[in-house]
């Protein structure tokens, strides 16, 4: 999409990050990608575990608040707020959480309706929350039948948003 100058500078200026893991989709990495020169991002690909990355982020770049994407509904998002230091043990920053109180159709509005915002193909296959090759299914409630699958966003029982995930403590 075309930008203004002005716009497309404050683009450059946002700190993006990414933490690429040997199991990562294809289809995830691709769309890392291919959203950085959409919005004309650099991204920053960290070869460290999370918990360094962001400790580099803090000290190189002086990153005081972040912007994330999670929801009530996440694991972890237990006490959080749209705005919340993060947890004990971790490095000082800010969280920002702007869509905390979205519903998982209300994300699904939010980039579909009219917008035509880009997100990862995987959830045209079926995947409705994505972790990595080894943790992460396309959800059964979206079964067809025939070995394929509905769209993320005709998923009609939210509570069942995670039934993709392999959960790791049962499985090591």
């Amino acid at each position: 999409p075309a930008r203004s100058g002005e716009a497309s500078a404050a683009m450059a200026r946002l700190c993006t990050f990414f933490f690429p893991q040997a199991n990562d989709f294809e289809e995830i990495t691709s769309f890392v990608e291919e959203a950085a020169r959409m919005y004309g991002l650099t991204v920053t690909h960290f070869k460290t575990d999370f918990k360094a990355g962001l400790e580099t982020l803090i000290r190189d770049r002086g990153i005081r608040a972040m912007v994330l994407g999670t929801r009530f509904g996440d694991p972890n998002a237990a006490g959080q707020a749209y705005f919340c230091p993060s947890s004990e043990g971790w490095p000082p920053f800010m969280r920002v959480n702007p869509v905390i109180d979205w519903s998982y159709s209300e994300v699904w509005r939010f980039l579909t309706l009219g917008r035509g915002l880009p997100y990862c193909r995987l959830y045209d296959a079926g995947y409705t929350s994505v972790g990595n090759t080894k943790d992460t299914v396309p959800n059964s409630h979206l079964a067809n039948g025939d070995g394929t699958y509905r769209p993320a966003h005709e998923l009609v029982e939210e509570s069942q948003e995670r039934a993709g995930r392999i959960d790791k403590k049962k499985n090591g």
